[in-house]
């Protein structure tokens, strides 16, 4: 999972949403790194920014879960 977390983030720094997706869910469960919220919805954040779907659904259950 390091590995794949790696791809991932030098990906979703080059704009590739479907990264910044995947990144997001890597901070947010702590694979291939430190769990990491705030980042998780930076990265959500971002591809939300691409009116991605799965990132809107993704934010809202990590606010839910967290209040």
């Amino acid at each position: 999972m390091t590995k794949a977390f790696e791809f991932y983030k030098k990906s979703a720094e080059n704009g590739i949403s479907q990264a910044q997706l995947a990144l997001g869910c890597c901070y947010k469960f702590g694979k291939g790194t430190e769990k990491n919220l705030i980042e998780s919805v930076h990265w959500y954040l971002k591809t939300y920014d691409n009116r991605d779907t799965f990132a809107e659904n993704a934010l809202k259950e990590l606010i839910k879960n967290n209040q």
